[in-house]
């Protein structure tokens, strides 16, 4: 039977190195729990970072991504507060607001997307439109202006979205419908003829032209 006697003396430099390998290892292992989902990364990259606006931004649009909107509102607006010149944290938090039914405080945000894109376009060389958001934006006011009763502010974003994405159907005919409500019943069918253009097999649109031929 072999002994093993323990050495007194071990050198400082070798239990200081043993002691480092060994906090390393709870280290990785609490970052793997931490960081096993993006919505846990970027939450708690944001909670040591406050003014990190990208970070909070991210948890933001994880939780977006998992639906838990109201979640989200306190992570965008901390974007928003460190950082209120950028186009993702004021789209997230409009989107995250009409979810919770907030109309009210979504607007604002969307109104400053497309303000904060003019502004780059405008100033910035090499800036690049984001035609997703700026294309989500404008439908989106839209279709908020319209809720509202603003017929020609829903007419003007409407036009905006289908300036950069003309081929989105749904958009042109909720365009159809605005011009329909206020009472431009020629523009609307010819918004609606524009749809029968695009994709012949279009039913909704035919019927919809149909119906307002025969008012």
């Amino acid at each position: 039977m072999h002994t093993y006697k323990v050495q007194k003396n071990l050198p400082v430099q070798f239990l200081v190195f043993t002691a480092l390998i060994l906090l390393l290892a709870v280290v990785s292992y609490e970052r793997a729990r931490v960081w096993s989902t993006p919505v846990a990364l970027w939450s708690d990259v944001s909670g040591k970072s406050p003014a990190l606006a990208r970070a909070a931004n991210n948890a933001g649009d994880a939780l977006i991504a998992g639906q838990r909107f109201a979640d989200a509102i306190p992570y965008l607006l901390r974007a928003v507060e460190a950082d209120s010149r950028q186009i993702e944290p004021h789209y997230n938090l409009g989107i995250a607001y009409l979810k919770t039914r907030d109309m009210v405080s979504a607007l604002p945000h969307f109104q400053e997307v497309l303000k904060i894109n003019a502004s780059l376009q405008g100033g910035h060389f090499g800036y690049e439109t984001r035609f997703d958001i700026i294309v989500g934006t404008e439908a989106t006011l839209g279709n908020l202006y319209s809720l509202r009763g603003q017929m020609d502010k829903a007419i003007y974003h409407y036009k905006g979205a289908l300036a950069l994405s003309p081929e989105l159907s749904s958009i042109r005919f909720n365009l159809a419908q605005a011009y329909q409500r206020s009472g431009k019943t020629e523009l609307a069918v010819s918004e609606l003829e524009e749809m029968l253009r695009l994709n012949p097999s279009d039913r909704g649109a035919r019927r919809a032209i149909l119906q307002l031929k025969n008012q």
